[in-house]
């Protein structure tokens, strides 16, 4: 039977993951960091273990997942062939393997409803915690004038992050509006930052609409107003799109109608906080203008469109790359305004086909339950928060990549693993507790 310390192990992993950047910039020479990220490994051999025992055997997704790593495994191979470095075959395999590995092990801790339900939590409360110590750097930098904290000083000396997301101190909201506000928070760029912050806004939203829990109203206020704070406009403008998808899919009902009370407080704490500060007021109509956002002329839309258009070009002088892709290496098309053209140069058309093949069988499994999440509002919690998790994570690379950082990486991989247990819950549960022990 799997110890509650393997468990609670693997959930130290997933806690520590959007700080590990924090703690490597600490300890900048040291192997500390990638001390828990190695733990990993033993816990997939544990998984391995229990599989050739033939206690996984038959079930179609742990198959298609384990196509995908052994695919992934390839890439390493290729990125040889293609002329990558050792080293950058190294970061990128650490980067990219680890997550599925996490996938396994977070399928073989989770085989009960209580597991499955405190795992979800893990990722809305770090990510809480991560919203804490942005919206704390935040409010000391541009509300006080004070200097980024000393992690993020540290990421720019050692030329992780640029100048742009750390502020020197000195000027304030107040008397100036100035590109300090888009900090780069815990997770080195407001990307990934972000992203990571919203999770633990879906995950309080969905504990809000179907639990009623009045608690979380507190939490999510402050994830929201972190994750509006960081300017990260994609991410935001995914997470709403994921929503109306996921909460319609799951309830039958409308966002709109459904939320009318919820949204009242919170208009009127933002409506408190333009008063009190006119020039957020500026700056919010600067950054969340969405005429703006769009403008393919010179908005962000056009950066989108320009790197698409270079990415074909690379393309066509690199057909190989169109199927096979160039692996987990150096030598890869690197895109930051269109973050599919990085992905797709990494493991190409076969690659992505695999994905969407899994999650068409996770989505399959999921619309087979229907109606039995719609009479349990449980269930319509834990699959909408999932799902909107996993949909806000999957478009938010329209623009950069920002679901590459280890901390929503591996939350990632851990709520697919947990969609997957919940599609088939009575049947697999039912056979890990009689084949447990």
């Amino acid at each position: 039977m799997v110890t509650n310390a393997t468990y609670y192990l693997a959930l130290m992993i997933l806690f520590y993951a959007p700080f590990y950047l924090v703690v490597r910039a600490g300890w900048y020479g040291s192997p500390i960091w990638s001390i828990p990220f190695l733990l990993i490994i033993p816990l997939f051999f544990y998984y391995l273990l229990k599989r050739f025992e033939g206690f996984y055997s038959g079930i179609k997704i742990l198959n298609i997942m384990t196509l995908i790593l052994i695919y992934y495994l390839l890439m390493i191979v290729v990125a040889l062939i293609s002329g990558s470095s050792t080293n950058g075959i190294a970061q990128k395999s650490w980067q990219h393997i680890l997550p599925i590995l996490f996938y396994f092990i977070t399928f073989s801790l989770n085989y009960n409803f209580e597991r499955i339900n405190r795992t979800l939590q893990i990722v809305g409360f770090t990510s809480l915690a991560v919203a804490i110590f942005f919206l704390y750097e935040w409010m000391s930098v541009n509300l006080f004038g004070a200097s980024s904290f000393n992690y993020s000083i540290k990421m720019n000396e050692l030329g992780w992050i640029q100048d742009f997301y750390v502020a020197q101190g000195g000027q304030t909201i107040f008397n100036s509006i100035n590109t300090k506000l888009r900090l780069g928070g815990p997770l080195m760029t407001m990307h990934n930052t972000s992203l990571f912050m919203i999770f633990g806004l879906i995950y309080f939203l969905g504990d809000y609409l179907f639990l009623k829990n009045k608690r979380s109203i507190i939490f999510l206020i402050i994830c929201l107003t972190s994750s509006l704070l960081i300017f990260a406009r994609t991410n935001i403008i995914m997470l709403v799109i994921a929503h109306l998808i996921t909460y319609k899919v799951f309830t039958g009902k409308s966002m709109i109608v459904s939320n009318f009370k919820f949204i009242i407080p919170l208009s009127i704490g933002f409506s408190l906080l333009l008063i009190y500060a006119s020039n957020i007021f500026e700056l919010f109509s600067n950054f969340y203008n969405i005429f703006q956002i769009l403008n393919i002329y010179d908005g962000p839309a056009k950066s989108i469109i320009d790197e698409l258009i270079l990415y074909l070009q690379f393309l066509s002088s690199n057909p190989f790359s169109i199927f096979i892709g160039r692996g987990f290496g150096d030598s890869i098309f690197l895109a930051a305004d269109f973050g599919y053209a990085s992905f797709h140069s990494m493991v190409g058309l076969f690659g992505i086909g695999l994905i969407i093949y899994f999650l068409i069988n996770l989505i399959d499994g999921t619309k087979k339950k229907i109606a039995e999440i719609r009479r349990d509002l449980r269930l319509q919690k834990i699959y909408y928060v999932s799902y909107t998790i996993v949909l806000t994570s999957i478009f938010s690379m329209i623009h950069y990549t920002p679901l590459f950082h280890h901390g929503s990486y591996l939350a990632f991989f851990a709520i697919l693993a947990l969609i997957s247990l919940m599609n088939d819950y009575d049947k697999k549960m039912t056979y890990f507790f009689t084949n447990s022990g």
